[in-house]
């Protein structure tokens, strides 16, 4: 289950599980404090992993990394944009469901919030999970990454294509259970 952060107590837990696995990783946190953030829970209620989702900014940190903005599906559209930000999922709960119901949620998300792209920086063995396995259309976009981290190691800038997405939803070529 996917949980808005509301409380104090919320906040602390997002903080705590996103420092943990980014020190794990060695990722450095060039973000700022201002997304909307999410707790992912276990069904017994255990907080699990967390992400933030941040309105799209020209110039902004992530663009800073990757120039997303110089791109024709993000420059013509940048209001209709989000980016995901902070992922992080403890070690012992990485995989299928989560990662699932995570991606299950950006995708809702962009549906209610009339969104046409999700951009971010993941993980390469995130990449190849969402792309190969699950299925979700990605815009294919080069990996030249720049920033006081060594993100070309590490990291791959994604565009998700929300309508490919639906579309790919409609026809039963993707592994969700409900994004609609």
């Amino acid at each position: 289950m996917i949980k808005k952060v509301e409380t104090e107590r919320e906040l602390v837990k997002h903080e705590e599980v996103y420092k943990t696995v980014w020190e794990e990783k060695n990722y450095v946190d060039e973000y700022p404090d201002e997304g909307e953030k999410f707790l992912i829970l276990s069904p017994e209620g255990e907080v699990v992993g967390c992400f933030e989702i941040f309105p799209f900014e020209k110039n902004g940190p992530l663009d800073s990394i990757y120039p997303f903005s110089r791109l024709e599906e993000i420059s013509s559209n940048e209001k209709n944009v989000f980016e995901i930000e902070k992922v992080a999922i403890l070690s012992p709960y990485r995989g299928g469901n989560f990662v699932t119901k995570m991606i299950e949620f950006y995708i809702k998300y962009a549906i209610e919030n009339k969104k046409e792209y999700v951009i971010a920086l993941i993980n390469k063995r995130f990449y190849r999970y969402i792309k190969d396995r699950m299925g979700i259309p990605l815009v294919n976009v080069e990996s030249r990454l720049k920033g006081s981290y060594d993100y070309e190691k590490t990291l791959k800038p994604i565009i998700v294509d929300i309508q490919r997405t639906i579309e790919k939803y409609e026809r039963g070529q993707l592994n969700f259970r409900s994004i609609m």
